[in-house]
């Protein structure tokens, strides 16, 4: 291979389209998920949330539901608030039905009055959110909770 210009690096041994993973990448002190999610929150969200933070289904329950296993939600529907406040885990189940609505909006749809979801029943987190005065949910104190990718 040869290169037109002289800045630019070829290397002809690699297999992958490089150029392809680094205009994705984010530049972090800590390693990321595939969601951008840093790995030491990560671990703290993983360690909160045992359970559903919306329909409390325990995923330490070996189960072949797909819709009961966790996932990755933001309570805000904003990917660039990579906060412990606005991170949790929920079920497939309910991360499907709630999509990129508004969590005061979801707790009126058909999903949560059937199954009993809503402002007083979910977890800590997300009752701290609806209760929090700010819109993002972010504590103002605490600087590591303005961390963005």
């Amino acid at each position: 291979m040869q290169s037109q210009e002289s800045d630019r690096f070829v290397a002809p041994a690699l297999s992958v389209d490089v150029r392809r993973h680094v205009s994705t990448m984010r530049f972090s002190p800590w390693p990321m998920n595939r969601w951008n999610i840093p790995k030491w929150l990560e671990d703290l969200v993983i360690e909160r949330d045992r359970v559903c933070v919306y329909c409390r289904v325990d995923f330490a329950q070996r189960t072949s539901d797909r819709r009961a296993k966790p996932s990755w939600e933001h309570i805000v529907n904003d990917a660039k608030i990579i906060t412990l406040q606005n991170i949790a885990r929920c079920c497939v189940g309910c991360n499907a039905s709630k999509g990129a609505k508004n969590i005061s909006v979801w707790f009126q749809s058909e999903y949560c009055t059937t199954r009993g979801i809503g402002p007083n029943s979910v977890a800590q987190v997300v009752r701290d959110f609806v209760s929090a005065k700010e819109p993002t949910g972010m504590s103002p104190n605490n600087p590591l909770d303005r961390l963005r990718p």
